[in-house]
């Protein structure tokens, strides 16, 4: 699986973390590079054994669920589910709980959130290094083929089966999908803080808060906006991770599945949830949607904060919910 863009590495990340030095105990760490991204797991613990066992742990999760869950391997579990459709594909569990909760979240979206969205991903070239826009034919042939709701998934047989053409694709809640398990796999570790960040998706646990700062899309120098919380994942969705430009126009990675063309006019979207797999998805689904649209999906994820960021002619305007105002450092 890639985590949002293969071109990651080379971009300048959204956010800077501000955990600051520990002030008890051991902190193991590592950063390897996995999911197409880069991932950077830190724990703190009493015992540095015991540390370095937990970041093992975390890195162990994160790579089986790359090999389950990654589209750009034809053996991965995710992959074989598009390639023999329309059989029905047993699968493994956390397999089958990445597709159920996608789909569950694709609902609650209203379709915003589309895991199957691939076909339309493939025919913008978002997946080889030379993008561009496709004839409206080939477009609405992609577009035809991207429907949630045409994904059965049978929990008793472990199966997932959906239409001949079909695809899944994990990039607009994979990476929050690794982190929430990898966390999950470390609640049985006496650590006293956890913290990752997973190609610009921040999560920690601990009592001691973190600052992490948005920085302007154009310029990264300049922070725009910092929060500070203790629990929860901050994730961002943007225009400038994988685009390409014709006569000027920008032509962003992230598509609306509604009309299955790139969301345009949008650079950036961040989203503070206490799970990071919603924080992930969200950020996704409320890039597509804009400030103007956002108001009826925030309300069916009260914890959820967001912060987007648009063009105003040559300028930038800002939109703030009150969730991410409370969370604000000022």
């Amino acid at each position: 699986m890639r985590g949002g863009t293969r071109l990651a590495l080379a971009l300048l990340p959204l956010y800077a973390s501000g955990c600051g030095r520990p002030s008890v105990g051991f902190v193991h760490s590592r950063t390897e590079y996995v999911m197409g991204t880069v991932l950077e797991v830190r724990v703190e613990a009493d015992d540095s054994a015991l540390a370095a066992a937990a970041v093992d742990t975390a890195f162990a999760v994160v790579r089986r669920l790359d090999r389950l869950l990654s589209n750009y391997d034809s053996t991965s579990e995710l992959s074989r589910i598009g390639r023999e459709a329309p059989a029905a594909v047993q699968v493994s569990p956390p397999t089958l709980d990445f597709v159920r909760r996608s789909l569950e979240l694709a609902d609650r979206t209203g379709g915003v959130l589309e895991p199957t969205i691939e076909p339309l991903v493939k025919v913008w070239g978002f997946y080889g290094e030379h993008p561009s826009v496709p004839d409206s034919l080939d477009r609405a042939r992609a577009l035809s083929l991207v429907d949630y709701r045409r994904v059965r998934v049978d929990a008793e047989a472990n199966t997932v089966q959906m239409d001949s053409g079909m695809a899944l694709d994990p990039g607009a809640a994979g990476k929050g999908y690794a982190l929430a398990r990898a966390d999950s796999a470390l609640a049985s570790f006496p650590l006293a803080s956890v913290y990752f960040d997973f190609g610009g998706q921040l999560f920690r646990r601990g009592t001691r808060t973190v600052d992490a700062a948005v920085r302007h899309p154009r310029a990264d120098s300049v922070v725009i906006s910092v929060i500070r919380f203790a629990v929860g994942s901050l994730a961002t969705s943007g225009d400038w991770e994988r685009y390409f430009e014709v006569d000027g126009l920008r032509f962003s990675h992230i598509l609306d599945p509604r009309t299955g063309r790139p969301v345009p006019r949008r650079w950036g979207v961040s989203v503070w949830h206490p799970d990071p797999f919603i924080a992930d998805a969200l950020s996704t689904a409320l890039f597509v949607l804009g400030p103007d649209s956002a108001a009826e999906l925030l309300r069916r994820f009260p914890e959820a904060a967001a912060f987007f960021v648009e063009p105003d002619g040559d300028s930038m305007v800002t939109h703030r919910t009150s969730a991410w105002e409370r969370l604000e450092k000022r």
